[in-house]
């Protein structure tokens, strides 16, 4: 009903108007049934509706935002999935566009391959968009550092004294080793972790993505669920899993460079200044999230080290 621009209401036996939307993507299917996933709570949050098939297969998933933050979000996350299928038409290592009406956006499930198929593994994405996207800026202009900037001037009217000195030590950390040298910023999927990939490879949940610095990604993939366990970051340790198999296995075998650390300390950055700026936009304590903490910490090592 809220599709159709109408109060909602509890329809009876009658089609709702995400069916009759479904019917025009999928005239084939004989009905639907529909799972709500409620989102997490923040200034972000949206729901996800799971479209079925009346034998439960999976067509498509419909992104409802609940409020103006979300809004932006999803229609960010519609708009990367058409640049997408601009640049990889005919490939498949992302949903599909198939409609947006009314602030919501529906978009295709993951096609399974056959389990016969060669899986290149998450690194294939990472690669495909790093050659993809050509963008390049001097640290000064970067997006990410505006990005940060902008979550500083947050923490600062939250009088976050202790959060704003160490961004403010990354920065200028970043703008003395990089210059005025123009640095690549490929696309970045934004939230590469495991949970977020299926077989084939497959991402999805393209929200935050936006051109970033290199390798912004692999980090997170290595890292994220890492400093999530709960326990205390270590550089060493975390630099070592960048150097190992793994990391490589995300680089495509492409050799470590000499500014791997500089990329590393300014997604370390990037990642505390959107969790830190998030929370004081949604009225909470900082020092109450033991994430933020984590990074934090992790963040003053980086600083501290001479990766």
């Amino acid at each position: 009903m809220r599709l159709a621009g109408r109060r909602p209401h509890l329809l009876g036996g009658s089609d709702s108007p995400l069916a009759s939307w479904l019917g025009e993507v999928f005239p084939d299917s004989e009905g639907f049934a529909f799972a709500v996933h409620i989102g997490t709570t923040s200034i972000y949050v949206k729901d996800t509706v799971q479209c079925l098939d009346r034998k439960g297969g999976v067509l498509a998933y419909l992104k409802v935002p609940r409020g103006c933050d979300a809004f932006g979000v999803v229609r960010h996350e519609a708009d990367i999935l058409g640049q997408l299928a601009h640049r990889f038409s005919g490939e498949d290592f992302y949903p599909r566009l198939l409609g947006r009406r009314g602030g919501s956006f529906l978009q295709s499930a993951h096609a399974t391959k056959p389990s016969s198929s060669a899986d290149p593994g998450p690194g294939w994405i990472l690669a495909r968009l790093s050659a993809s996207w050509q963008d390049a800026h001097p640290w000064h202009l970067s997006p990410v550092r505006g990005e940060i900037l902008e979550a500083l001037r947050v923490l600062r009217s939250a009088d976050a004294t202790g959060w704003v000195d160490i961004l403010e030590r990354a920065d200028t950390a970043l703008s003395r080793r990089f210059g005025i040298t123009p640095i690549r910023h490929p696309l970045s999927h934004g939230d590469f972790v495991p949970w977020n990939l299926r077989p084939g490879p497959f991402a999805f949940d393209w929200e935050w993505s936006a051109p970033r610095l290199p390798w912004h990604d692999a980090f997170h993939y290595l890292w994220m669920p890492r400093i999530l366990e709960g326990r205390a970051p270590d550089a060493g340790r975390v630099w070592a899993i960048w150097q190992s198999p793994e990391g490589a296995a995300l680089r495509m075998d492409q050799p470590l460079c000499e500014q791997s650390g500089m990329y590393a300390l300014g997604y370390l950055a990037w990642q505390l200044s959107f969790y830190a700026s998030a929370t004081v936009r949604n009225s909470e304590t900082l020092e109450a999230f033991p994430l933020l903490t984590r990074l934090r910490d992790l963040l003053d090592q980086f600083l501290e080290s001479d990766f």
